[in-house]
């Protein structure tokens, strides 16, 4: 009886890390689609990038912004651009396309406004006339 009890008490620990670890990738590593309008006013200068230590990592750009999906569901994401080169950085007025996971940007680029699907541009556009 010991040897049942012992054996589905492991499993019930494995299945737990099991599902710990399955909603920990998702929520880091598996995104969605979102789209970001550049404010006019963003500022493009080299500035100094630090870690999460507080140590300082080189210079780029480090932005925040409120990026919507197709649907108008907003999320505040956070990135980086790690450049010596100020004409890398981000400009007023550019759209940005980017997969996003509850914690992190995966990946984004640059895109035309025609590119923006019509239910995310709404929201983009509506929060810069307000």
């Amino acid at each position: 009886m010991k040897k049942i009890i012992t054996v589905i008490a492991c499993l019930m620990v494995v299945a737990a890390v099991g599902i710990l670890s399955k909603n920990y990738y998702e929520s880091t590593y598996v995104g969605s689609t979102f789209y970001v309008l550049v404010p006019q006013n963003q500022e493009v200068s080299l500035v100094p990038l630090y870690s999460m230590k507080g140590e300082e990592v080189g210079i780029g750009g480090d932005y925040e912004f409120t990026a919507y999906n197709e649907e108008g569901e907003p999320r505040t994401v956070s990135f980086s651009i790690h450049t010596e080169n100020e004409e890398d950085l981000l400009r007023g007025g550019t759209y940005l396309k980017m997969e996003a996971s509850e914690k992190r940007v995966l990946s984004w680029q640059r895109v035309r406004e025609e590119e923006v699907p019509n239910g995310a541009k709404v929201y983009l556009q509506d929060l810069f006339q307000n």
